[in-house]
């Protein structure tokens, strides 16, 4: 069958699992998937056989429901454009289309769920629309593998928050087409996990690889030193957070830590849930915050050594410590902003600091 004239694949880019499935095929369905194969645009995808795999499930689920229609694909010229302004990774298959931005920052409640997507549109006509509002982090496009079509839904995350307010507040109840309005709101979706039972003398660096073995797509690992060992960064409390790419990879991965198959080190884990979301207040109300956060800082630091961390952002009203958590409170939002930037992520006494702006009592 690859040698019709009307199919340029070469069948050694396919592992033997994609081509034995296709072989169960009857000779013409076969040629029809190798059709759509071959004119899909391949350039950014990493595993072929897993995109084949993909379009073969997507055909099966097609010819159960008894019919067959037309996989959308981008205007060549749109995404090609779409390709030159940054994009770095492109992941397309029958379930998602997902774009990813390379971004150094990227700010906390920037996520928003873009639903009533008219079913043909895809992400040559989305994206550009989205970005007017500000940078992109990703763009993830949920898509029916059954129909080919879009499933009326999104995810948009900015790098910051206010291009989320801006997309909320501009974007929302407007039509995308003549008479086809968006709805925009604020995405509720959670990518982290709580997971207990870990051995306390694991370090950071070796929960992750043990985790990696067992998920995929995981990001980080939050652990917090432990209250009984002093400041050792190599130490934990028995529990830590694990940060996913998305809401999908999270629940992929709770899914296999709750069916009681997955062993790390060898045992079963205590348990495994999704993180308590922190609910973000709106854009208007963090705007006005000049206060921030700091979680996992190392027990022995006192007041006046975290405040010598973020003098150098601007003058600083009060400092508040408790246990491996703080507060600063800056005379400008500017000097917090400025100290979130630069402090979030850094090591101080083998501890990773979180730093974000607090939220507002009033707010929680």
């Amino acid at each position: 069958m690859f040698n019709n004239e009307s199919i340029n694949i070469d069948p050694r880019s396919l592992d033997d699992l994609a081509l034995s499935v296709l072989k169960e095929f009857p000779e013409n369905n076969a040629l029809e998937i190798l059709n759509q194969f071959s004119r899909s645009n391949l350039a950014n995808v990493n595993n072929k056989s897993a995109f084949l795999c993909g379009i073969m499930r997507s055909y099966r689920e097609k010819m159960k429901l008894g019919g067959l229609s037309q996989v959308l694909t981008p205007e060549p010229a749109k995404i090609s454009e779409l390709l030159s302004r940054g994009i770095y990774s492109r992941e397309c298959t029958p379930r998602q289309r997902n774009h990813s931005y390379e971004s150094v920052f990227q700010e906390s409640g920037t996520e928003v769920f873009i639903g009533k997507i008219p079913r043909d549109c895809l992400e040559d006509e989305l994206i550009p629309l989205l970005e007017k509002c500000g940078e992109i982090r990703e763009f993830r496009l949920q898509m029916d593998p059954a129909t080919g079509l879009n499933k009326g839904f999104a995810f948009c995350t900015f790098t910051k928050q206010t291009s989320a307010y801006q997309a909320i507040t501009t974007l929302n109840d407007k039509d995308i087409r003549p008479g086809r309005r968006l709805a925009i709101c604020k995405s509720r979706s959670n990518s982290r996990l709580f997971v207990k039972g870990i051995p306390k003398r694991k370090s950071k660096e070796e929960i992750f690889q043990e985790f990696s073995k067992v998920t995929t797509d995981l990001q980080d690992v939050i652990v917090y030193q432990s209250c009984d060992q002093g400041n050792h960064g190599d130490l934990n409390r028995g529990f830590v957070f694990l940060e996913y790419a998305n809401y999908i990879a999270g629940a992929s991965a709770l899914h296999r830590f709750t069916d009681g198959k997955v062993r790390i080190w060898g045992k079963v884990l205590e348990a495994v849930t999704w993180a308590e979301a922190r609910e973000i207040p709106d854009y208007a109300v963090m705007s006005k915050v000049k206060s921030i956060y700091v979680r996992n800082v190392p027990l022995p630091m006192s007041e006046t050594q975290l405040k010598a961390v973020f003098t150098k952002y601007g003058q600083i009203e009060k400092v508040r410590k408790i246990r491996d958590y703080g507060f600063v409170y800056f005379a400008k939002r500017e000097s917090a902003v400025q100290a979130i930037d630069g402090i979030n992520g850094a090591y101080i006494d083998g501890c990773k600091l979180e730093v974000s702006l607090a939220i507002p009592q009033s707010s929680r």
